[in-house]
């Protein structure tokens, strides 16, 4: 039995767009989950035959790093995570075009700096010791009020 909560405990998204299936290990700046992208995942929908496209890499990074903030956010206050966005990466690496089916997706962030609302982390998405997508993935934890205020300028 796992000492985490599912994924949706520390995220504010929901079915369908939840992509992680577990939490493995959160330290202070490191995160690790991981999925298995099959018939009864979330991206079921765009599955090839060669499997899932490697550039919704991206997203499950995020919400790696979403998981680690939302870990962090519920031990500190005790409430749910609101939102965060990703605001950008670069350095971004597929070792493949595709995702493999049926396979357990090691997904793991490194946070490298932060302050209260901006953080830098470098995450990859890996099968076994084989690293499929990795890059720097910057994001911005903002509260509902100031993301609305973003929107509606």
């Amino acid at each position: 039995m796992s000492k985490y909560l599912a994924p949706a405990a520390y995220l504010p998204h929901q079915a369908p767009m939840l992509l992680i299936d577990e939490v493995v290990a959160v330290s202070a700046d490191t995160v690790c989950c991981c999925s298995v992208v099959d018939n009864d995942h979330a991206l079921a929908p765009f599955i090839t035959p060669q499997g899932v496209p490697s550039f919704f890499s991206l997203e499950l990074m995020a919400q790696t790093i979403g998981v680690w903030a939302g870990f962090w956010e519920l031990s500190r206050s005790g409430h749910k995570i609101e939102a965060g966005m990703l605001l950008g990466g670069r350095g971004f690496k597929f070792s493949t075009p595709f995702l493999p089916l049926n396979a357990t997706l090691s997904l793991e962030a490194q946070l490298l700096l932060s302050d209260d609302k901006v953080g830098s982390f470098e995450a990859q998405v890996r099968v076994g010791s084989d690293i499929l997508a990795c890059g720097r993935i910057n994001t911005l934890q903002a509260s509902l009020g100031e993301l609305d205020s973003l929107v509606h300028v």
